[in-house]
């Protein structure tokens, strides 16, 4: 059960983070204008998405899936 919740934590921050990004933004209510602040917070937003991806995988996993992710990016 615990693991459960975890995970749904993360997943609704996950959302949280793209809800946030629309209504600050250009679409929302225009509290940022600057195509820079765009592109600067945009950045963060994506440092912060893998951050929180990262959270959700385990050394254990890595490890057992890693010849299926060098296939993955051998294909890329």
């Amino acid at each position: 059960i615990h693991v459960n919740i975890h995970t749904q934590y993360y997943r609704i921050a996950f959302f949280g983070y793209i809800l946030a990004g629309v209504l600050i933004g250009p679409s929302g209510y225009n509290l940022i204008q600057e195509l820079i602040q765009i592109e600067t917070l945009a950045q963060l937003g994506v440092v912060l998405i893998v951050f929180v991806l990262g959270l959700e995988f385990s050394l254990e996993k890595i490890k057992k899936m890693w010849r299926l992710a060098l296939g993955g990016a051998m294909t890329i």
